[in-house]
């Protein structure tokens, strides 16, 4: 009796939801492979050009602060 009624109950909840279940699934699944996806590309690229993206940030950087320092000294 009891494994007839999780038979049913599976059964019914196979047939009422399976589309927009498997719909989800299959999204979820999509969505984690291309964030893996873009973490590898982004892992490629930075390894690539890691010199280039480090003398990058370090000129931002040092803009960012010249400029902060600057617009600090003058508001005071």
């Amino acid at each position: 009796m009891q494994f007839n009624w999780s038979k049913s109950s599976i059964a019914h909840t196979h047939t009422h939801t399976d589309w927009q279940y498997y719909l989800t699934r299959r999204l979820k699944l999509l969505k984690c492979v291309m964030m893996l996806f873009l973490e590898s590309v982004l892992l490629y690229l930075v390894t690539v050009n890691y010199r280039y993206v480090a003398k990058l940030l370090g000129e931002t950087m040092l803009y960012f602060v010249i400029f902060g320092a600057n617009e600090n000294n003058a508001q005071f």
